[in-house]
């Protein structure tokens, strides 16, 4: 796995940027939230007050609700059933081209680095090669991460109403955050967990410092996971979702029957 990390800036540069940001929030404080109906003002230099910006981080989008599992699961289903009923020489490819995300992405445990150390000064993008370690370290399947972004795209086409960056935005966020979830055993926060292995050693590679340590004891993480790490996450499972499906997978009868299963689980 190849880290990238983050460029310092000289203390002349951060000078320079902290006076910028500076000017930018006192004037954009000023001015209220962008969200409608919202009267309170703008938190720091974003175009939300903070709480519309929390929900903006946390879920991809500053008003909606995030789609419950009662109504992707549904979704999942028929996706899964259309796969089935594909003819079978492109069923065998599709469930090949499943398998082989899989199998692409599968490294070395000591190519993953510790949970706490997320927040390093790395990229968003190798910040998210992280979170994919440590789910193939715990075999999360990385088909169900492909079935998922598929159902928020099936979901996205017959309930979302808004600009398609927004959209796109959200619905990769919210497949993101599944992972994440995923991941850390249903919480959205990291929280702490055991990475001891039968042996109870593990060893695990730092790159930064060109050494290995090896882990004996729990390590306790409490910060939340990013925005734009979820937003990442969800955009490499989007690139899969159109490697396996292509990209016109969805159809009219597609949409006809996820709005009916919607319907179903909104009267239940």
């Amino acid at each position: 796995m190849n880290f990238e990390y983050t460029k310092h800036r000289s203390p002349l540069a951060r000078e320079v940027r902290s006076e910028s940001i500076k000017k930018r929030t006192e004037i954009n404080q000023e001015k209220l939230c962008e969200s409608p109906g919202c009267e309170r003002h703008r938190d720091g230099v974003a175009r939300f007050c903070r709480t519309h910006r929390k929900r903006l981080r946390l879920i991809g989008h500053p008003t909606l609700k995030e789609p419950a599992n009662k109504h992707l699961k549904p979704l999942e289903k028929i996706i899964r059933d259309e796969i089935k009923l594909l003819p079978k020489k492109l069923r065998v490819q599709v469930e090949s081209d499943l398998a082989y995300a899989q199998r692409k992405l599968r490294k070395p445990p000591s190519y993953a680095e510790r949970p706490h150390r997320v927040q390093a000064n790395y990229t968003q993008k190798t910040k998210a090669d992280i979170i994919f370690g440590w789910a193939t370290k715990q075999e999360i399947a990385l088909s169900d991460l492909i079935i998922r972004r598929a159902a928020l795209s099936l979901w996205g086409a017959v309930a979302y109403e808004g600009e398609e960056t927004d959209k796109r935005r959200f619905l990769n966020t919210q497949c993101g955050l599944w992972l994440v979830r995923m991941v850390n055993m249903g919480h959205t926060h990291l929280r702490t967990r055991n990475v001891l292995t039968e042996d109870k050693t593990w060893p695990i590679g730092d790159p930064r410092r060109d050494r290995w340590v090896t882990v004996t004891e729990k390590e306790v993480f409490r910060y939340s996971m990013g925005g734009n790490v979820k937003q990442q996450i969800g955009k490499r499972a989007e690139a899969m979702m159109y490697e396996v499906l292509g990209t016109h997978w969805i159809t009219d009868s597609l949409i006809a029957k996820a709005s009916e299963a919607l319907k179903e689980t909104h009267e239940l």
